[in-house]
């Protein structure tokens, strides 16, 4: 809640033209959404990357070796990114269904990941739409997920580490 009511108080709401906040679902943030208000119209959407990272631990592959086991993560990787590489929520939609259809006898509990998490992971798309009437053009991977951030942060933490202490 401290973080929220600090952005907010920078000027991070709608009315300073704040349309989408990618968030990596941690329990906490997402109830603090629910205390702080950036204004009508501001969406929170789950970071991809996460949600697959989520899918990719909930696979258990029941009486699997190790190498095959570690083949079909990357075969419900595989098959759960290309969901939302589409621009269109009927291409979207279709693509969740088929990996529904794909994978839930076999891995129920990496197809109800995406299932508890669906509609926030669809934010994205309302963005593109509306950039769309103004005649503006967004990079989708850039409304998905807080790589992007989260690359600046890891640099950072590196660099941090390797002066050790800031002497000034």
């Amino acid at each position: 809640r401290g973080l929220l009511e600090r952005l907010w108080a920078r000027g991070l709401r709608a009315d300073a033209g704040l349309e989408l906040f990618i968030h990596d679902g941690s329990a906490g943030l997402e109830a603090a959404f629910g205390l702080v208000s950036f204004g009508p119209g501001v969406l929170c959407q789950r970071c991809i990357f996460h949600v697959l990272q989520n899918v990719r631990d909930a696979v258990r592959g029941v009486g699997l070796s190790r190498q095959a086991k570690r083949e079909r993560r990357r075969a419900v990787l595989q098959a759960a990114a290309p969901i939302w590489q589409a621009t269109d929520r009927d291409t979207v939609r279709q693509r969740w269904q088929a990996f529904r259809e794909q994978w839930e006898a076999e891995e129920p509990e990496a197809v109800a990941v995406i299932a508890r998490v669906w509609e926030q992971t669809l934010a994205y798309l309302a963005v593109l739409e509306h950039a769309r009437e103004r005649g503006e053009s967004w990079a989708p991977q850039d409304l998905r997920t807080t790589s992007a951030l989260e690359r600046v942060n890891r640099a950072l933490r590196q660099k941090a580490r390797q002066v050790g202490t800031f002497q000034s």
